[in-house]
């Protein structure tokens, strides 16, 4: 006898188990982000650490406090959403924040650019770019402070120009790194100094190489170019370059 109390749900297709698929969308997530947050930490010391830690215990906590509060069932695919956003958040951090600050953002980016939302895959903006704009528009000062790579041990800390500034600032105030124009009409000179070509391309090899390894100042995930190709790599081989997730 048939129970009149039992429903189908039925739904389009394709039938997709979602959960599964946003585990996994995470996961791919945090590997393609992990050369550029190990790079980030061994070029920026400790400080990077601490600063990960904070984020991401600070986004994963603030999840299962919202999930609690909303009566939601708290899921493997919501922690893991929670670490990947505080993982972005403190990959946009400059190491010079405090771990405190760091966590609000984090909570920030949880609560209010996420659960207000209604919660995963309802948000209208990316919760960790919230999260760092809150933190910007608060502590503007601490939020462009830039701390050179930590290659001296017995200094705790060094500010330094993030890389577009550095560049800015060498051009105008070193001439051998500029071009001649006069002298050298359009890109003429190519051909009529050869000699004078190599010269300036030596000048300016070992600041690109600085460029693409990460030994320059800047936020914890945005210094090290070879790292985040690296990640870019991987999401294309594991055939996620259409499915990255854009909201977390």
């Amino acid at each position: 006898m048939t129970n009149s109390n039992t429903k189908l749900k039925v739904t389009s297709a394709p039938h997709i188990r979602e959960e599964a698929t946003s585990n996994k969308m995470m996961i791919d997530t945090t590997i393609a982000l992990l050369p550029a947050t190990l790079v980030g930490i061994y070029i920026f010391g400790v400080r990077a650490l601490v600063l990960v830690i904070a984020c991401v215990a600070a986004a994963a906590l603030s999840e299962c406090i919202m999930l609690k509060i909303r009566r939601k069932n708290i899921t493997p695919t919501d922690i893991s959403s929670a670490a990947v956003t505080g993982l972005l958040l403190a990959m946009c951090l400059p190491s010079a924040l405090p771990s405190y600050l760091a966590a609000l953002g984090a909570v920030i980016s949880i609560v209010i650019a996420k659960h207000a939302f209604v919660g995963l895959g309802y948000n209208i903006f990316n919760p960790a770019l919230v999260g760092r704009a809150f933190l910007v528009a608060s502590w503007p000062v601490l939020m462009t402070t830039w701390l050179a790579p930590a290659t001296f041990p017995a200094v705790d800390a060094i500010t330094s120009a993030t890389p577009l500034a550095a560049f800015k600032s060498q051009f105008l105030s070193d001439p051998a790194l500029k071009v001649n124009v006069a002298g050298y009409p359009s890109l003429q000179f190519m051909l009529s100094d050869p000699e004078m070509l190599l010269k300036n391309m030596g000048m300016h090899i070992e600041a690109y190489w600085k460029l693409l390894v990460g030994f320059r100042g800047g936020c914890l995930g945005e210094t090290c170019s070879l790292a985040l190709i690296l990640g870019g790599l991987f999401l294309l081989k594991k055939g996620d370059s259409s499915k990255i997730p854009l909201k977390f």
